[in-house]
C-alpha cells in the first residue's frame, strides 16, 4: 500500500514562456514557493508596468498552514520582479536568499519583510525539510541551485546557471556540493532549458575580456558598452579590458548604478579605489581615455543608450571616431528597437559592434549549453529530469539532448502539476489562476475589457463625443480625437464631425439619454470609418450642461 506522499511540483509560470518564473514544491507536509518573477509586457501592452504570475497557489498553501517560505535562486527580474506583489498578498511570508539576491528582490522600503539571509552550502531547516543553496555561476552574482530533502524525497532546482571554471567575480560552481547531494540520491532535478539545445559550452568571461580589449585597442574616440544592468561580472570585465588599453570606466543608467551600489554594499564586488568613476568624471577625460558602460541593450525607449542614439542625452554625444558595442544578446521581441538605435548610430558615423556582428564576441550567455547541463546533471545523477525555463522549443531541445544522454525525462509545463510517487509519475492540469497585468495601481487579468481597449487604442486611436442632456438634448455635440488624424488638421476635422453628428442626431427625437448615447457613439464611429477606413475606439458621454462645462474645463 502506498504510504509516502508524492513530491509535487506545480508549475505556475516560466515553463513554456520567457519569464514569470514561479513554482510551488510540495514535499510531505511542507510547501515552498521558488522564485516569483515578472513577464515583460509585449509591444501590444503599452503602459503596462509588468505582468505577474498567478499568486493563488502560494496563497492557498499559506492559508492551509503549509507554505514555509519563498526561496530565491537569484536576483534577475524574471525570477524576483513579482516578489513585492507576492508579499503584498502574504505580508508575513519569510523570504530566503543570499544577501545580494534579497537586495535585488526587496527594493525600496522593505523593512517589514521577514528576510532570511542564507549562506551557500549551509543547510537551512524549514518545517521538516532541509534546504541547501548551492553556488552556481550565472550572469548575475550570488546565483544558486536549490536542494530540498525530507521524508518525501529529494529535489534539486537548478535555477539559472552555467559552469565557469575561472569566473571574473566570485567562486566557480560548487560541483563538489552537487556531487554530495547526488551521492545521497536525487529523485527529481528541474533544469534550465534556455541554452540547453546549444552544443558545447558557453564562452568564458575571461575570453570576453580578451575580445573586448582587442576590439577597442585602436578606437580613437569614446567607447560605450551596452549590457544588462544586473551583469556585475561584465562590468568587472569591462574595467579589466579598459585597464589593458589605458581607459577609465563609468557606469551610466539608474538601474546599473543601483545594482553596482548593492553589489558593493553586500560585498559581492570589491573594486580597488578609483576603478569606477562617475560618468561626469569620465566624460571630462580625453575621449580616447574613456569608457562608459550603459543600460539599454534591448533598445528600451527611455534608456541611456536609446537617448544617446537619438542624440538627446545631456552627457554623451557620439560621432565619428567613437565606438558602441553590444555586450548582450537581443531578447526576442527587441530586435526592431535595437535595430533602430544601430541605424541612428551608424548614420552619425559611430563604429558599432552589434549583437549579430561577425567575429569574436564581446558577450557570452549566463545560461549553460548542452555540455554544461550534462555536467550539472552528472553530479546529481537524478532518477528523473524535468526541463524548465524557456519557451516550448527550448524545452523540446533540452528534452532531446537529455534523452540522447540517457536521462529519464518528464514533461510538464506552466499550468500543470507533476506528482512523483516512488512507483509512478502523474501529470495533470492545475488551476493556478490568472496572471495579472499591473497598470499603475490596478491589476487586470487577460480578459479585462480595459486591457483589450488599451490594445485597440494603441493600434487604432480613440474618439469621444460629449452631448448635453437635461431631460432632452439641449446643445451641440463636442468631438475629441486621439491618435486618429494628423495634428495640423485635427481640430478642423473634429469641428466638422461635431457639426455632422449634430445634424444627424437632430433628425429624430430621443426617449432617454442612454438611447442618445449609443446612437451618438455609433454615428461617430461610422463617420470616422468613412474618413479613415478604420474603426477607432469611440465613447459617448451624456450629462447636464453643467457637467459638460466641467468636462471641458478639466
Amino acid at each position: 500500500m502506498q504510504t509516502r506522499a508524492p513530491i509535487s511540483v506545480e508549475l505556475v509560470g516560466g515553463v513554456g514562456e520567457m519569464g514569470h518564473h514561479h513554482a510551488i514544491l510540495d514535499l510531505g507536509d511542507d510547501s515552498f514557493a521558488v522564485d516569483c518573477g515578472v513577464l515583460a509586457p509585449g509591444p501590444e501592452d503599452s503602459g503596462v508596468d509588468r505582468i505577474i504570475p498567478p499568486l493563488g497557489p502560494a496563497l492557498r498553501r499559506w492559508q492551509a498552514g503549509r507554505l514555509r517560505g519563498l526561496l530565491i535562486t537569484h536576483g534577475h527580474r524574471d525570477h524576483v520582479g513579482a516578489v513585492p506583489d507576492l508579499l503584498e498578498a502574504i505580508p508575513d511570508l519569510p523570504v530566503f536568499g543570499t544577501a545580494f539576491s534579497l537586495a535585488m528582490a526587496l527594493r525600496g522600503d522593505a523593512s517589514s519583510v521577514d528576510r532570511r539571509t542564507v549562506q551557500p552550502g549551509r543547510p537551512v531547516e524549514l518545517g521538516g525539510t532541509r534546504i541547501t543553496w548551492l553556488r552556481v555561476t550565472h550572469s548575475i552574482p550570488s546565483a544558486s541551485s536549490l536542494a530540498l530533502e525530507n521524508e518525501a524525497g529529494r529535489v534539486v532546482h537548478s535555477g539559472d546557471f552555467r559552469l565557469q571554471d575561472q569566473p571574473l567575480l566570485g567562486a566557480s560552481t560548487d560541483l563538489a556540493g552537487l556531487r554530495r547531494v547526488g551521492d545521497a540520491g536525487v529523485d527529481l532535478a528541474l533544469v534550465d532549458s534556455t541554452n540547453a539545445g546549444q552544443p558545447g559550452r558557453t564562452l568564458p568571461e575571461q575570453q570576453v575580456v580578451e575580445n573586448l580589449a582587442t576590439r577597442i585597442r585602436d578606437v580613437e574616440g569614446l567607447v560605450v558598452v551596452a549590457t544588462f544592468s544586473s551583469h556585475v561580472e561584465r562590468v568587472v570585465g569591462c574595467i579589466e579590458a579598459a585597464e589593458r588599453v589605458g581607459r577609465r570606466v563609468a557606469v551610466y543608467g539608474r538601474s546599473i548604478e543601483r545594482v553596482m551600489a548593492e553589489a558593493a554594499a553586500t560585498g559581492v564586488v570589491r573594486l580597488k579605489k578609483g576603478a569606477l568613476l562617475g560618468v561626469d568624471q569620465v566624460m571630462a577625460l580625453p575621449p580616447q581615455e574613456a569608457m562608459v558602460v550603459v543600460t539599454g541593450s534591448q533598445g528600451e525607449f527611455r534608456s541611456c543608450l536609446a537617448r544617446i542614439g537619438r542624440a538627446e542625452d545631456p552627457r554623451i554625444r557620439l560621432g565619428p571616431g567613437d565606438f558602441v558595442g553590444w555586450s548582450a544578446r537581443v531578447i526576442p521581441g527587441s530586435e526592431r528597437s535595437v535595430g533602430t538605435i544601430v541605424e541612428r548610430l551608424v548614420q552619425a558615423g559611430v563604429e558599432v559592434q552589434t549583437p549579430w556582428s561577425p567575429g569574436p564576441s564581446i558577450h557570452t550567455s549566463g545560461h549553460g549549453h548542452a555540455d554544461e547541463v550534462d555536467a550539472w546533471l552528472s553530479c546529481l545523477r537524478p532518477r528523473f529530469v524535468l526541463p524548465v525555463h524557456g519557451q516550448h522549443w527550448h524545452l523540446e531541445e533540452n528534452r532531446r539532448q537529455l534523452e540522447r544522454r540517457g536521462h529519464q525525462v518528464l514533461r510538464a509545463v506552466t499550468g500543470e502539476r507533476l506528482d512523483l510517487w516512488p512507483d509512478r509519475v502523474e501529470v495533470e492540469p492545475c488551476e493556478p489562476g490568472e496572471a495579472q497585468w499591473v497598470v499603475g495601481g490596478d491589476r487586470w487579468t487577460s480578459d479585462e475589457p480595459s486591457l483589450r481597449q488599451r490594445r485597440r487604442i494603441g493600434w487604432q486611436g480613440a474618439a469621444t463625443v460629449s452631448l448635453p442632456w437635461d431631460g432632452r438634448r439641449t446643445g451641440r455635440p463636442a468631438v475629441v480625437t486621439l491618435g486618429v488624424f494628423a495634428h495640423a488638421r485635427r481640430k478642423a476635422v473634429e469641428r466638422e464631425l461635431a457639426e455632422q453628428l449634430g445634424d444627424e442626431l437632430s433628425a429624430r427625437s430621443w426617449r432617454d439619454s442612454s438611447e442618445l448615447q449609443e446612437a451618438a457613439r455609433l454615428a461617430l464611429r461610422w463617420a470616422i470609418k468613412r474618413r479613415t477606413g478604420t474603426r477607432v475606439v469611440v465613447e459617448a458621454r451624456i450629462g447636464t450642461p453643467a457637467d459638460m462645462v466641467e468636462n471641458v474645463e478639466a
